[in-house]
């Protein structure tokens, strides 16, 4: 196995550079800011010399500190968010919106849940500045002080005719060493247009767990239909390592995500290949966008039928490479080093 897992790593290799440029322009051309109602601010550049975060840290889109999903406190309950912008405080993040024309901001605000103690703990302050110029900024909202036990806020801001929009975090605190705890996120962060509408719906054939728990009560292995039973086995098994509320917000963020969970989710040849390659080497949703990547623009090889001198069908070939390198090539993968073991 070690050896077919180095052939596989190489072929990755050679594959993801093929379609690296597609790759490093995939957020831009799923989300064109002039065909949509909305554009996250992740998906779009910040002004760095204007932006910084606090404790030497870098701002981080759409993941915490530790690279797991942002989570905030909504309505009582943990929420995970596929997209926002992460920042120790004290932090400012500046945007210019001159080439966009969208009327406002939204975002929900907090600090993330896994910043938790009763020690050493001042929370944030939360600040929207807005600006014709870049220079003279107005106050647009500042919060009470915010914990990572605390219920995030949603706001809404209007940036009509405006140009510069800046984002500020403060640590609540005069010394530097008693400031803890105070990693704040933007999640959900938004412009949208007037009129806009949040997408409240969800995706049929992603399921909680609790639904597919009722299904399995209603099926037998000894039906007719035990390749059902053992798909939605698998999908339950997926969903419950993705997380149902991260997989929701992923389809519906483009056509691509969606058509790739969708040929992986129900076929039960490619649920199984997926679930018994293991835990990724990376995330599940850096796997996924690996995936979905490979899926996208090689997805018309998985109708080759063509057999090779060794009796492979290319289709079956293709689909195990897929499924493969969505899994080992979830992280950053080295040169050296795995290429001597």
């Amino acid at each position: 196995m070690g050896k077919i897992r180095k052939i596989l790593l190489i072929l990755g290799i050679i594959i993801m550079m093929i379609f690296v440029a597609k790759t490093n322009s995939y957020a831009t051309t799923s989300n064109k800011t002039e065909e949509k109602e909305y554009v996250y601010l992740s998906d779009i550049p910040y002004v760095k010399d204007k932006s910084f975060a606090g404790d030497g840290k870098s701002i981080r889109l759409d993941k915490n500190d530790v690279n797991d999903f942002i989570t905030l406190k909504v309505n009582g309950s943990e929420a995970p968010f596929l997209k926002g912008i992460c920042a120790w405080a004290t932090s400012e993040i500046v945007y210019d919106l001159s080439e966009y024309e969208y009327d406002y901001f939204t975002s929900y605000i907090g600090i993330d849940i896994s910043e938790q103690s009763n020690y050493f703990n001042t929370g944030a302050k939360f600040y929207i500045y807005t600006s014709d110029d870049g220079k003279d900024w107005i106050e647009q909202y500042k919060s009470d002080v915010l914990y990572g036990w605390s219920e995030s806020q949603f706001i809404k801001i209007n940036i009509k005719d405006v140009n510069y929009l800046k984002l500020v975090a403060d640590d609540n605190s005069n010394d530097w060493w008693s400031a803890w705890y105070d990693e704040t996120v933007w999640a959900d962060a938004k412009l949208i247009k007037e009129g806009y509408e949040e997408d409240t719906t969800t995706v049929d054939f992603i399921k909680t767990v609790e639904e597919y728990d009722e299904k399995i009560k209603e099926q037998s292995v000894d039906d007719e239909i035990a390749g059902e039973y053992e798909l939605i086995l698998l999908q339950r098994e997926f969903v419950k390592n993705v997380g149902y509320d991260i997989l929701q917000q992923f389809v519906k963020y483009s056509d691509d995500y969606y058509n790739a969970i969708s040929w992986l989710m129900n076929d039960v040849d490619n649920l199984r290949l997926y679930i018994i390659g293991g835990k990724p080497d990376g995330t599940y949703l850096e796997s996924l966008k690996i995936l979905s990547q490979l899926y996208s623009t090689y997805k018309e090889d998985l109708n080759n039928e063509e057999i090779t001198e060794n009796g492979t069908v290319l289709k079956d070939l293709y689909r195990r490479m897929m499924i493969t390198l969505s899994l080992t090539h979830s992280t950053k993968c080295r040169f050296m080093g795995w290429w001597s073991n």
